[in-house]
């Protein structure tokens, strides 16, 4: 469900992703859960028994994000709409794509809803908390600033633009300056070489995406920014308006799993730099049986499938403390 925006100055928004259905909330607890099968290919009840994200504060600048969707009512801090200037990130009806970001919040920090939660759309953190931004005219530079000025230590952008602007670039550098991680979707036109801005700035970790057999998804835009995969095919998330549920593919799922999995890092590993998180990430990634054996990092793969559970368990070396040991 990732979209690629150009500036509107320029040419309407480009839309990429499919919406494949619309759920009612009536389905049933059961069901609904059964098809997160995210959660189980990523062993979500295995990894909260060591972190569920708790203190960590992701930002998403996206379309905006539906606080009052019961499955993230009080996980949504308030936070600031760059469209029309105010501190009411609520979506837009007009937006080209209003639920977008509700989705990518819920796949971060959905807690589901009902007697023991087993309804609805449960995030890989959810105990993290959302700082929803609602993305602006052109580039994300304000944005991007405003999320490490509130106390974001990761920020989630399953957006991109095509220019490079340099204010953009400098808002990246302050984000790296101030320790927050940047996580970005690799874009769905399964194009090669096509990596967008900011994903294509030094320091921003880059993730494409997978089907449920761990496969390179074949519209996952690639190159040499990848660097991790995560799910991004027929993935439940969180709707607007309203409590809908809706099933999607897209690389901004892909991004969304990979920013919630480093809150769940970043919880339990609290000294850990943001490098030192990618770090933990990355070599503990998988390939799929189809993929061994291929160089690594590969521009389709990078260095492979996020495993949140082994990145919370294993014994890595944390490594120097400004950069990636990868």
């Amino acid at each position: 469900m990732a979209f690629t925006r150009t500036v509107r100055a320029l040419g309407a928004t480009a839309l990429t992703g499919a919406l494949i259905l619309v759920a009612a909330p009536a389905a049933s607890a059961d069901q609904t859960r059964r098809d997160q099968w995210v959660l189980q290919a990523l062993q979500a009840e295995s990894v909260w028994k060591f972190s569920k994200g708790k203190g960590v504060t992701v930002a998403v600048i996206d379309s905006g994000v539906n606080a009052e969707h019961v499955d993230l009512k009080n996980n949504v801090l308030k936070g600031k709409d760059f469209e029309d200037g105010d501190d009411d990130s609520t979506p837009s009806a007009g937006d080209s794509k209003p639920t977008h970001g509700t989705g990518m919040a819920s796949l971060i920090a959905g807690h589901g809803h009902g007697p023991g939660s087993v309804d609805g759309v449960m995030g890989l953190a959810p105990e993290a908390k959302i700082l929803p931004i609602r993305e602006g005219n052109a580039g994300y530079a304000d944005e991007i600033r405003y999320a490490v000025d509130q106390g974001a230590s990761i920020i989630n952008m399953s957006v991109s633009v095509d220019q490079d602007f340099p204010e953009d670039r400098d808002a990246v550098a302050y984000a790296l300056k101030h320790d927050v991680l940047i996580v970005v979707a690799s874009g769905n036109e399964g194009r090669a070489n096509s990596i967008e801005f900011p994903g294509e700035y030094p320091g921003v970790l880059t993730v494409g995406g997978v089907d449920s057999r761990g496969t390179i998804w074949e519209n996952s835009n690639y190159g040499p920014e990848v660097l991790l995969t995560a799910p991004a095919t027929r993935v439940v998330s969180a709707g607007w308006p309203g409590n809908e549920l809706r099933i999607g593919d897209g690389t901004s799922d892909s991004a969304a799993y990979t920013s919630a999995a480093a809150a769940l890092l970043r919880a339990k590993f609290p000294d850990l730099t943001a490098g030192q998180i990618t770090n933990r990430l990355v070599k503990t990634a998988v390939l799929p049986d189809s993929a061994r054996g291929i160089s690594l990092p590969d521009e389709k793969y990078g260095y492979g499938a996020i495993r949140p559970l082994a990145a919370l368990t294993e014994d890595i070396p944390a490594g120097t403390k400004y950069e990636r040991t990868v």
